[in-house]
């Protein structure tokens, strides 16, 4: 319906299409490089199996999960999905995990909140089989929108916990 009032879709603005370009040549490199496209691939395969929906971006294989805290504490249903991510890092243990923790808006200088958000998330994945000195930790903040922050209905859609497995060859 849309189309038949003469809507416009909005156009990909330079930036997405940058990255899509940079995200195609990366694509074909690991694929050309072999040994690694193997494992994100099974990974990729495990996750999707069990329900999840990764993707894969120029960090490694991402799962993003929205309403994980409470405050900054693990919300139930958080802390059992990471529980299920701590499992899949035991059983693909060439991959390191790294934690982002992302805003809605940007927090207070002197804010702990994504700092204890973050701990919650390690604790809950090695708690599950991910090996200790494999997960690193990010506080992102409010720099990596998925939408506009300034829209009030989906800038909240914003603040959310990546979990990005990243391979390293082991």
């Amino acid at each position: 319906e849309p189309l038949a009032r003469g809507a416009h879709p909005v156009p990909i603005d330079a930036a997405a299409r940058a990255r899509a370009r940079c995200l195609d040549v990366l694509t074909r490199a690991r694929r050309t490089a072999g040994g690694d496209v193997v494992a994100a691939d099974a990974l990729l395969a495990d996750l999707s199996g069990v329900g999840w929906s990764p993707v894969r971006d120029e960090r490694g294989v991402v799962v993003t999960l929205h309403d994980a805290f409470r405050g900054a504490e693990l919300a139930p249903e958080g802390a059992r999905r990471l529980q299920d991510l701590g499992k899949v890092a035991a059983a693909h243990a060439g991959f390191a995990l790294q934690v982002v923790v992302h805003d809605a808006t940007a927090p207070a200088a002197k804010d702990t909140t994504d700092a204890k958000r973050a701990d919650a998330a390690v604790q809950a994945l090695v708690a599950a089989g991910a090996p200790q000195g494999r997960v690193q930790t990010e506080l992102a903040g409010a720099r990596a929108p998925l939408v506009d922050p300034g829209d009030a209905k989906a800038g909240p859609r914003n603040e959310r916990l990546d979990v990005v497995f990243i391979a390293t060859g082991r």
